[in-house]
């Protein structure tokens, strides 16, 4: 674990870019149809009653990474085998937001870059911040939040003023509860809000513990709302059909804005909010992993870096032969088979052992 301190503030930074990462890109929820602004919703509130979660465990060890009280609570051998399946999580799932953010970079502005290339200048960008450390994180994170804020803000009012808004298409509201829940729990509760797993390892970092977790609470929220909000204006420009049918249906509906046909087409929009989003995201699943290898095989965050880095690469290349197994194992196998038990099955363990372990000592005591 680094001598590092974080603010509250830095630590909403992170949560906000991180939670929005390329949820907004991507249609998420789109199984919901027109619906799927509900969905993000519910699967907000989900994802916060998990925080709740992660917030008990923090409570009970405020100055241990979650590779360290797995060790506290399940003691030390079968801890370590937890500590290191959450390792391998972390590199698993940066590979894949790696891949998610190097793929639609070549499918919409550079259709003649080998995909390797583009995934090894995100992740030596990411290998310079993690070994400069959390703080540099955190302190570029203020910077490029007010950045994202205003790319954002720009796309809503241009959207607003090219007339391309029908609100029509969002009717009927909750037509079909059933799939509305099928599709808030377990996909969108674990993407992307599950994954506030990741910031179990920055926790320790703060410097105001009280004011952090709220803080942290408050930047899931709004990213949630900002998210919901994001895809019911792609279904009110595009129609829920269209939505579900594009792959990137932000940048669909970018590429509808037309404002007296002097502003056209702010792709270039939609290209600073992705590499932002993914940059930070990918960041902190890649830092989450080093430090919590450095924290259970005892080495220097800085030694392990450059290999933990490599090997998210090379398996973001082979994770899947083509786009579209890579979506539909993200869809299909990833939330059941990793996210559930990863991010709550396991954690509910952690938490229901360590207050049987406090109430314990102090029947003891």
């Amino acid at each position: 674990m680094e001598n590092a301190r974080i603010s509250p503030f830095q630590l909403f930074c992170l949560v906000f870019l991180f939670e929005l990462g390329t949820a907004v890109i991507i249609g998420l929820g789109m199984e919901a149809k027109q619906d799927a602004w509900i969905a993000i919703l519910i699967g907000l509130t989900i994802g916060i009653i998990v925080l709740f979660i992660y917030g008990g465990l923090y409570q009970h060890y405020p100055d241990a990474l979650l590779t360290t009280y797995t060790k506290q609570i399940m003691g030390k051998t079968i801890g370590s085998l937890i500590s290191f399946l959450y390792i391998i999580y972390f590199i698993y799932i940066g590979a894949r937001v790696l891949r998610d953010i190097a793929t639609l970079l070549q499918i919409t502005w550079l259709q003649r870059t080998p995909i390797l290339v583009i995934s090894m200048v995100l992740v030596l960008v990411t290998i310079y911040t993690i070994f400069h450390g959390v703080e540099v994180l955190a302190r570029t994170g203020e910077i490029y939040l007010f950045v994202y804020l205003f790319s954002t803000l720009v796309t809503v009012v241009f959207l607003l003023f090219s007339d391309v808004i029908n609100l029509q298409k969002l009717l009927p509201v909750a037509e079909d509860w059933r799939l509305i829940l099928k599709t808030a729990f377990p996909v969108i509760s674990t993407f992307p809000f599950g994954e506030m797993i990741a910031f179990t390892m920055f926790l320790p970092y703060l410097n105001n513990r009280r004011k952090g977790f709220r803080y942290g609470l408050m930047a899931m929220i709004l990213s949630g709302v900002l998210i919901s909000f994001t895809i019911a204006m792609d279904i009110a420009s595009l129609g829920g059909t269209m939505v579900g049918r594009s792959p990137f249906p932000l940048l669909t509906t970018m590429g509808k804005i037309s404002v007296n046909t002097f502003i056209q087409r702010l792709d270039i929009l939609a290209c600073i909010i992705l590499v932002i989003g993914g940059f930070f995201k990918i960041t902190i699943f890649s830092y989450a992993a080093i430090i919590g290898s450095a924290d259970l095989f005892k080495l220097s965050h800085k030694k392990l870096t450059l290999p933990l880095a490599t090997i998210t690469l090379l398996l973001s290349i082979i994770i899947a032969e083509n786009t579209s197994e890579h979506f539909k194992e993200g869809l299909k196998i990833v939330p059941y088979y990793i996210q559930l038990p990863m991010q709550i099955g396991i954690p509910i363990i952690l938490l229901c052992v360590a207050l049987l372990r406090k109430r314990l000592l102090k029947k003891t005591y």
